[in-house]
């Protein structure tokens, strides 16, 4: 951090020390130190946006397992005799059928979001 101050007095110096009035070599650092601040914020929402979609992505991955968790023991259970259905016939097609549609749903909200471009 002092070597920065430094660096930042010394460039200041030379600056005046140029053919220029001191307003304009001012006005040119403090320019150049805008951009350096405006490349540095420009970096740090790109790793923040980075951040947060893993953080989502991590979060629907983990949906994902219950959901299919469940459904695995759900079908051992009934598979077993512990859970009958019989006058539900259709119910484990339905359930696995919206196990389906959800998967491929939420494997859709996935890949937009990573893929879809930084919003600013």
């Amino acid at each position: 951090m002092a070597d920065r101050s430094t660096n930042k007095a010394k460039k200041l110096l030379e600056l005046t020390s140029s053919g220029k009035t001191t307003v304009d070599n001012f006005r040119d650092a403090l320019w150049e130190e805008y951009e350096e601040a405006l490349k540095q914020m420009a970096l740090l929402n790109e790793i923040q946006s980075h951040l947060m979609r893993s953080d989502w992505g991590e979060c629907l991955k983990k949906l994902l397992y219950l959901a299919v968790v469940f459904q695995i023991v759900l079908v051992v259970v009934v598979g077993l005799g512990f859970l009958k259905f019989t006058g539900y016939e259709n119910f484990l097609n339905i359930v696995g059928g919206s196990l389906f549609i959800e998967i491929v749903g939420l494997c859709a909200i996935i890949v937009k979001c990573i893929f879809a471009p930084p919003s600013r």
